[in-house]
């Protein structure tokens, strides 16, 4: 406990000479949060990679995606997707996505629920600026989203 304390003063101590002599500033130790809401539109670009049923679930593994977003963000995502899904629509999904926006490409993971053949899905992916991408979609019709989300900037 003792030690612990002491590196936590230490720290502190360097981290005040260094805010001191102008090494750091607070402002590059904050991270800013930019918001937005998009319409994303799915196009399925082929067969899933490997397709079972069982117990009156459909499994599909490998489904291969690509969609737009459009509005405060603007960019196409590839996506491959794993799905199980019953007779009635239900189910999940889950897989990795990449998405591009101008200079920047997101890569990460998502996953979700359907409820009657719509999507209800949450996504993050670490940028290749050192950004965050945090943000989910909501199916308005099959294959048509509402997306909301931010990037997180680590440095500003």
């Amino acid at each position: 406990m003792r030690t612990n304390l002491k590196r936590l003063v230490g720290a502190s101590v360097v981290t005040s000479a260094m805010l001191a002599v102008g090494m750091v500033s607070p402002a590059s130790a904050q991270a800013t949060r930019t918001q937005f809401t998009g319409t994303e539109t799915v196009t399925f670009t082929g067969p899933p990679a490997r397709q079972w049923v069982s117990d009156g679930i459909t499994h599909l593994r490998g489904v291969p995606i690509d969609s737009t977003l459009s509005g405060d963000l603007n960019g196409a995502f590839t996506i491959e997707a794993n799905i199980n899904v019953n007779a009635s629509g239900d189910g999940s999904l889950y897989g990795t996505f990449t998405f591009t926006s101008g200079e920047v490409t997101w890569t990460g993971h998502f996953g979700g629920t359907l409820s009657g053949g719509l999507v209800t899905v949450h996504f993050t992916g670490q940028g290749s600026d050192g950004s965050t991408l945090v943000a989910s979609g909501v199916d308005s019709s099959p294959g048509v989203s509402t997306d909301t989300g931010f990037i997180v900037y680590p440095n500003g």
